[in-house]
């Protein structure tokens, strides 16, 4: 779309770093002591099953929460200007109209 050279734009909200890591490493410091300290056991492997589905289910609600930051920040300064999109209504396929992508980032609606 833009040469990545001309400028890289930065999101205006940043993934939350800081999120991710507080949601995994305590889950994955409980699994390391788990393996450190006690024997393998019916009760230990249940206990690694669970705490691996919960560090998934923390990186997926992670990924959700910072989907719009982590693809902002892929975006050049001129990608808002560049992108049009067209919206086509189903009460007749004549009335469709191209809005322009920059001025529904200026006012701040939620595309869905």
């Amino acid at each position: 779309m833009c040469d990545k050279a001309t400028g890289h734009r930065q999101a205006s909200s940043r993934p939350r770093w800081g999120v991710l890591y507080a949601v995994t490493l305590p889950q994955l410091a409980a699994l390391a002591v788990l393996e450190v300290t006690s024997p393998p056991s019916a009760t230990q492997t249940l206990t690694r099953c669970l705490l691996a589905f919960g560090m998934f289910l923390g990186m997926a609600w992670w990924l959700r929460i910072s989907r719009s930051a982590l693809e902002l920040k892929e975006w050049c300064d001129c990608a808002s200007e560049t992108i049009t999109m067209r919206v086509s209504f189903a009460k007749s396929p004549s009335d469709s109209q191209v809005l322009d992508l920059s001025a529904l980032i200026r006012r701040k609606i939620s595309i869905r």
